[in-house]
């Protein structure tokens, strides 16, 4: 077998391990604000690459004697858009947001809205390029005035690219050859994205000018969605031998590149799922290890953002993952045939590793692969209290002192993810489900009734915040935004 190939095939079966790796994040449920604006009236699906402009509405000129002044009503402080089953994905830039949507249940689109009222712009096909179930939805974005997304056939995976639009009027402005894409994250002014290299049979991440679509630079590696600031993108070589690569995202510059097997004298792996976060000059990571170890389940490990030195690791713990601006991670304990979390921690001090264990009840059942996080927990409107169920009581954090924290009479729930069919589309050897990215709800903590909040109330984690403005999706699957600033 030729070694080109036979590395494409190991890539593909990477990438099927990889599908319980990571999902997303996104957004809530009754608490569904009415409009306050009319909302467009979403345009019939597109065949092709074309895109659909919602028409403009002019006034009727009016003439007086006299002269007038004008005025412009200025936005609503909320809007839902509930025209648009939104699958996820939210990305704007306070201008114009674009998610993925659907209409029939299968057929997936990019749509663009206008942050200030939620009237639909355009839409065009969108494709799931290499992504699987476990790993939610390829990556689209909004850059600079440039929406950015994969398109292509879903039943040819290979064929993907990424296309670049003018995000308020759709009109295309490039498009590059992106087989089995990751799909495009905003590295400053940059796009981001992974893509396979046919010459080799293995990913690279490579930086797209957003405005011509050249290709600026190029590395090795799969994953780039989890560190991308404008002066530093982590980028992850997937699979059974990891490999992390800290890059420069206006050069492309290497400012360094890390093995976890050398750096942790264990054998690791991404098999299980992998998550990085950057804070206060130090990269936050978690690996898994390969299947079978007798010792070492899992390892978070920090790094310094600058020069890539280990600075601690902890075996058998891994981050939690909230859509909060929350650090906690949790220790794992053998518990059978899984993994059972033992506790819930602060991270007080990134560089030292120095942590708060939170006394606070846990789910006898969670395990491993069923951590606390979206479907299992709330948040307080606070943005920093996490809650969540025990023999039906809440139980409260804060997670930002480690302390309990009481139970508010409202929380944000997140809800259930859901599965969306699309063995119909895919090819016969890749899974037959899409995972829906998680909504969520404002419910009452005494009886878990939907609750009424105002625009005013509704916390800017529940989606994309930029420029004043919150986007994001309830669990019926509507588009909302509030200005939140």
């Amino acid at each position: 077998m030729p070694r080109t190939l036979l590395r494409l095939l190991m890539t593909m079966l990477v990438t099927a391990l990889v599908a319980t790796a990571c999902a997303g994040n996104e957004n809530g449920d009754a608490g569904k604000q009415p409009p306050d604006t009319t909302v467009a009236e979403v345009t019939g699906s597109t065949a092709g690459p074309t895109t659909t402009v919602a028409p403009a509405t002019t006034a009727a000129p009016t003439t007086t004697a006299a002269p007038t002044t004008t005025t412009t009503e200025p936005p609503p402080p909320s809007w839902t858009n509930d025209e648009l089953d939104v699958v996820g994905r939210v990305a704007h830039d306070g201008d114009v947001a674009v998610v993925v949507a659907t209409e029939d249940g299968v057929t997936l689109e990019t749509v663009a809205v206008e942050v200030a009222t939620g009237l639909e712009l355009w839409r065009a096909p969108y494709t799931p390029g290499g992504r699987f179930g476990g790993m939610g939805l390829a990556g689209l974005n909004v850059i600079d005035g440039v929406a950015v997304h994969p398109e292509g056939d879903p039943a040819d995976p290979f064929g993907t690219e990424l296309v670049g639009r003018d995000a308020r009027t759709g009109e295309e402005l490039w498009r590059d050859e992106a087989p089995l894409t990751f799909g495009a994250e905003v590295c400053g002014d940059v796009a981001c994205a992974a893509v396979l290299d046919p010459a080799t049979g293995a990913y690279v991440a490579v930086g797209l000018d957003v405005r011509s679509g050249t290709r600026l630079w190029a590395v090795d590696g799969a994953d780039i969605d989890y560190v991308t600031d404008p002066d530093l993108a982590v980028v992850l070589t997937v699979g059974p031998d990891p490999y992390i690569t800290a890059v420069e995202p206006a050069t492309g510059s290497i400012r360094w590149d890390v093995d976890p097997e050398e750096l942790l004298g264990q054998d690791m792996t991404t098999g299980f799922g992998w998550n990085f976060v950057r804070r206060d000059g130090v990269v936050l990571a978690y690996l898994s290890r390969q299947i079978g170890s007798p010792t070492t389940y899992a390892a978070t490990f920090a790094l310094d953002d600058v020069t890539g030195e280990l600075l601690w690791e902890r075996e058998d713990v891994r981050i939690n993952r909230w859509p909060i601006d929350a650090l906690t991670v949790s220790p794992w304990v053998p518990d059978g045939e899984f993994l059972r979390i033992e506790a819930i921690e602060v991270l007080d001090d990134l560089r030292s590793g120095a942590a708060t264990s939170i006394e606070v009840p846990l789910p006898e059942d969670t395990e491993s692969r069923n951590q606390i996080g979206f479907g299992d927990a709330a948040f307080g409107p606070d943005g920093g209290t996490i809650f969540w169920l025990v023999d039906d009581d809440w139980v409260g954090l804060d997670a930002t002192t480690g302390q309990p924290a009481e139970i508010p009479d409202v929380v944000w729930e997140a809800t259930e993810t859901e599965l969306v069919d699309l063995a119909p589309i895919l090819p016969a050897d890749r899974p037959t489900v899409w995972l829906r990215e998680a909504g969520y709800a404002p419910i009452s903590s005494v009886d878990r009734s939907p609750a009424d909040v105002d625009a005013a109330e509704i916390p800017d984690f529940v989606g994309r915040t930029v420029a004043g403005w919150t986007v994001w999706i309830d669990a019926d699957g509507a588009l909302n935004g509030v200005r939140t600033g």
